[in-house]
């Protein structure tokens, strides 16, 4: 019946409207009908053939130095390793930042994002519609007035909802910089 239904009746955006405070407005799992297929559009053509198998070396080279961490006898817990993969095949391959403290730095704000922004409280924003806005709040107003305190008591970093503000202004920092130096140097073309 899911495959069958030309009627659209089916709402992705409903159904993902739970993780609207860490997925944003316009993630493709969020959209439908028109918006979907325009955004499918420029997302489709980064991942055909000859545009993405170029990249399966680096990308076997991410997952080989994840693994390389192993020991035997060790036992390995799924969801951290296939984060990090996706995380450094993201950061590395599609966004093009090569590995090194930056890459660090952003993948570890990235996986605390989305620890702490996958909790039910940040759940309930998006059930009650207002992820978006608070996602908002908490980047422009809440992020800055918590740097602020947090300079002259280092603890309050530490306070639920300040620190992910302080994680969601670091996230819209390091895209911030990004835009800014592809649009100064021009974009490397190694990037997806």
């Amino acid at each position: 019946e899911i495959f069958a239904n030309c009627d659209y009746s089916l709402s992705s955006r409903e159904a993902n409207r739970i993780f609207e405070f860490i997925s944003g407005a316009h993630n493709l799992a969020r959209l439908d009908g028109d918006a979907h297929r325009r955004q499918r559009k420029l997302t489709v053509p980064a991942l055909q053939a000859d545009r993405s198998l170029p990249l399966t070396t680096r990308i076997r080279g991410i997952t080989e130095d994840a693994m390389a961490k192993w020991k035997p006898g060790d036992t390995q817990v799924v969801d951290s390793v296939m984060l990090e993969i996706a995380l450094r095949t993201i950061i590395e391959t599609v966004i093009d930042i090569p590995p090194g403290d930056r890459q660090a730095e952003i993948g570890r704000v990235v996986q605390e994002f989305v620890k702490r922004g996958i909790t039910p409280v940040y759940a309930l924003f998006g059930m009650l519609g207002i992820g978006i806005p608070m996602r908002a709040f908490f980047g422009n107003v809440l992020a800055p007035l918590a740097e602020t305190a947090a300079k002259v008591f280092p603890a309050l970093a530490r306070v639920p909802f300040l620190d992910v503000a302080i994680l969601i202004r670091k996230l819209d920092g390091f895209i911030d910089t990004e835009i800014a130096d592809r649009k100064k140097n021009g974009a490397s073309g190694t990037d997806l």
